[in-house]
């Protein structure tokens, strides 16, 4: 599933060509949705893993808005309008043609237009945590929420994972923050205390930063060349049944959580 930092790239390459823009097709799944007056989109932005288009038209009081949520399958994609999809229509879920270019997001499992936004906030975007990847990490907020009873016998692993406390951090970088900080998946929320909390959603932060700012890796080992392949820029992540690069045990795997996710760790690193 596409994590934060890869939602935050994709308004940062949409934005430029989408944002400003006057829009003459919204095609949703369940059909068109009518234009009656001319539609621009003021806003291309990212929340956790949600992609947020604002569309603004004189016949309105509040602009419409666009919240796509690509789940483990979706992608977006941009076109020139003559040029040839290379994918079949049928995937194709959202479709916005501007003048210029047609953006489709293909095989999303969310998709819906809301006519006021404020339905946005009190909707699954409202529910959320403080985004991982805003000017300024809510820190204080992530521990409100991380402290919230509910929470206390919750493995740390699948805290990471919880949307409504923070939201960005996927499988990735909750494995990869687990093992630079030293912790086990399995330790409870209740066991592990602020300090270490607060190092676990900054050091998710910082790669995840540096992701948005280099789309083209996203690297925890800090090995940028070009020619490394995918798993020498992980420490644990996909990793299962090969050396630490720490100490040299065996990386294992395990799934974890409702929706048993894998979470790949170092038994000796992470005691």
């Amino acid at each position: 599933m596409p994590e934060g930092d890869t939602i935050h790239t994709i308004a940062a390459v949409l934005r430029p060509d989408l944002e400003g823009a006057e829009l003459y097709r919204l095609a949703l799944p369940t059909g068109e949705v009518p234009l009656i007056s001319p539609t621009r989109v003021t806003a291309v932005r990212a929340v956790g893993k949600h992609l947020l288009i604002a569309l603004a038209d004189a016949s309105r009081k509040q602009p419409r808005v666009l919240r796509v949520h690509l789940g483990m399958k979706g992608s977006w994609h941009r076109y020139r309008p003559s040029e040839d999809w290379g994918r079949s229509a049928s995937q194709r879920h959202v479709r916005l043609d501007t003048a210029a270019w047609s953006f489709v997001c293909f095989r999303p499992p969310q998709a819906v237009v809301y006519s006021d936004p404020r339905a946005v906030a009190a909707g699954v975007v409202g529910q959320l945590g403080p985004d991982v990847l805003a000017d300024e990490l809510a820190i204080d907020e992530i521990l409100r929420r991380t402290r919230l009873a509910t929470n206390a016998a919750v493995p740390i692993a699948s805290l990471l994972l919880d949307q409504q406390v923070a939201c960005g951090i996927g499988n990735v970088y909750k494995s990869e923050s687990l093992f630079s900080v030293g912790v086990r998946h399995d330790r409870l929320v209740s066991d592990i205390d602020d300090a270490t909390v607060v190092a676990l959603y900054q050091t998710a932060r910082a790669w995840m930063q540096d992701s948005v700012a280099h789309p083209r890796w996203r690297v925890t080992t800090g090995d940028t060349r070009p020619s490394t392949a995918t798993q020498h820029r992980h420490w644990v992540y996909r990793r299962a049944n090969r050396p630490c690069r720490r100490c040299a045990t065996i990386v294992q795997s395990v799934r974890t959580g409702v929706e048993a996710r894998m979470t790949y760790f170092c038994p000796t690193c992470q005691r």
